[in-house]
């Protein structure tokens, strides 16, 4: 069946996310997301539960295309992960359990790394990351990691 007809078949059915035998290694040896398929149809409530390190915020990487899948492949409203990662991140969000800054990133990097997620040029995001820390006090953490 080719992309085509796979994505119309999915709208016909009302499926909005659609993984097919998708899997991460990490350093080619740890499989963090081992060939999982699923769909989740329009309306539906989706959920993952499992213990810790048994893949679930790796594979919602891969479906917000943070991470690269290794193989197999996922489609989110008929778009590809891997080919329309951009599409992907204008039309999904993200509200993780916790969230903290990246520590390894300075305040300004961490604005700008999601003002990226949200396809925003970084033209734009790096000079009004600078007015937001300046509105919010913290101008200075812009260069402190």
């Amino acid at each position: 069946m080719s992309s085509l007809e796979n994505t119309i078949r999915e709208e016909r059915t009302g499926v909005v996310v659609s993984v097919n035998n998708l899997t991460k290694v990490f350093n080619g040896k740890i499989k963090a997301v081992d060939s999982i398929s699923f769909n989740v149809k329009q309306g539906e409530i989706f959920g993952f539960l499992g213990p810790n390190g048994a893949g679930k915020s790796t594979t919602i990487n891969m479906l917000t295309t943070l991470y690269h899948s290794t193989s197999g492949t996922a489609k989110i409203f008929g778009y590809d992960n891997l080919k329309d990662p951009t599409k992907i991140r204008r039309i999904v969000g993200v509200v993780p359990q916790e969230y903290t800054a990246d520590e390894d990133m300075t305040g300004s990097e961490n604005i700008t790394f999601c003002a990226d997620l949200y396809g925003i040029p970084k033209k734009t995001s790096k000079p009004r990351a600078l007015e937001l820390l300046n509105l919010v006090g913290l101008d200075d953490v812009e260069k402190r990691k």
